[in-house]
């Protein structure tokens, strides 16, 4: 088997962007007012010159998902204090509940490295979400959400 080493990040120049679009993803739970919002930020860019005058990039993104809307329900004494760390979400999983996409787009950022531009998009999709038995200390249920990305980069030309 073939050992990969990934690059370091030491062998990127880190390079400005502008954003064109950042938007809020917003999905309805269904049987409930509950609402997902997500969005994906770039935070930094970081590019290389690879063979072919072609162009390797690596990016630091963060991502923040919101839940609104939800109805209050009377839970007694099934409040978990502290929330359990992430690693643990597996000892929680819940009751997988559909949503119906309101609103979902692409970011889009363009930005120009040795004399090239580029247009980098990147979009997030829900994939799904369970309502876990974890009760936060304002009595709302804490849900999972499972997404995934996809990342398209093209050259424009001049």
């Amino acid at each position: 088997m073939k050992q990969i080493n990934p690059p370091k990040l030491e062998e990127f120049d880190e390079v400005s962007f502008k954003i064109n679009q950042e938007p809020w993803l917003t999905y309805q739970l269904r049987n409930t007012t509950t609402k997902v919002k997500l969005r994906w930020i770039l935070t930094r860019l970081f590019a290389r010159p690879i063979e072919d005058n072609k162009v390797d990039i690596v990016f630091k993104s963060q991502n923040i998902t919101v839940i609104t809307d939800i109805p209050k329900k009377q839970y007694n004494d099934n409040i978990t204090t502290p929330v359990p760390h992430h690693s643990q979400y597996e000892n929680y999983r819940g009751k997988d509940v559909g949503f119906d996409i309101i609103y979902e787009d692409w970011n889009e950022y363009e930005f120009e490295y040795i004399e090239q531009k580029f247009i980098l998009r990147v979009k997030l999709t829900l994939i799904d979400v369970a309502e876990t038995s974890i009760v936060t200390q304002e009595r709302e249920p804490m849900y999972l959400i499972r997404h995934d990305t996809a990342v398209l980069m093209k050259q424009l030309k001049e």
